[in-house]
């Protein structure tokens, strides 16, 4: 059945395009509802361990969100390319970083919200 439906010897039909954007609609629904609730059970499971949600969020759902990354870095430096490998480990989570303030503070000031930051500096070295 998968053979005649994936064979070649004729133009495409019509619907094979369109199945290929719902699919690619549908995993990243798939991914969205997944990742939430990955977050989800391990943000109970920090509740019911006595863990703040702000210690969970910058230990184990920041690494977890950084595996993906970390693989395909590792896959590219060991094909050979580590100075590509070493741009896209600083580059990605900056450009990251850099999109996400941007957006959100650009949507801020297109609502009219007036948008402050309150950076507090800290000189030393605590111990």
């Amino acid at each position: 059945m998968m053979f005649f439906f994936t064979t070649f010897t004729h133009e495409p039909r019509f619907y094979k395009p369109v199945a290929a954007y719902v699919g690619f609609v549908l995993s990243v629904a798939w991914i969205y509802v997944i990742a939430n609730e990955v977050v989800d059970v391990v943000s109970m499971i920090g509740v019911m361990a006595g863990v703040s949600h702000e210690l969970l969020g910058l230990t184990i759902l920041a690494w977890a969100n950084s595996i993906g990354d970390m693989v395909a870095d590792f896959s590219v430096a060991r094909q050979g390319f580590p100075r590509m490998a070493i741009s896209a480990a600083i580059g990605g989570p900056l450009f990251n970083l850099m999109i996400g303030f941007g957006v959100s503070f650009f949507i801020a000031k297109a609502q009219g919200k007036h948008v402050t930051t309150h950076i507090q500096h800290q000189h030393g070295v605590d111990t």
